[in-house]
C-alpha cells in the first residue's frame, strides 16, 4: 500500500512552487524504503509522482510536461 500526498504550494502567501512538501507513506509492497527525508533541490516534484506510480506497478517511463517533465524516479527511496 502507498499513500502519496503533497501541497500545491511550498509557501502559500507567495504561491511558491519550489521545494513542495511531499509525503509518501507505505512500502508499496516492499518496493520503497521508509523513514527517509529526501531533499532534491532543483528537481521537479514530478519525480516523486513518477516514483510512486512505478512503485505501485504502473508502467510509466516518464511523467509531467514542459519544465516539469521527468523520466528519472527518486532512486534514494527505491529498494
Amino acid at each position: 500500500m502507498l499513500v502519496y500526498a503533497h501541497s500545491d504550494t511550498s509557501f502559500a502567501k507567495m504561491h511558491a512552487l519550489d521545494e513542495l512538501p511531499v509525503i509518501m507513506a507505505g512500502r508499496a509492497g516492499g518496493r520503497l524504503k521508509t523513514g527517509l527525508h529526501v531533499r532534491s533541490e532543483g528537481a521537479p516534484v514530478t519525480r516523486t509522482a513518477l516514483t510512486a506510480m512505478q512503485a505501485v506497478g504502473m508502467r510509466a517511463g516518464s511523467f509531467g510536461s514542459d519544465q516539469m517533465a521527468t523520466s528519472q524516479p527518486l532512486g534514494e527511496v527505491q529498494v
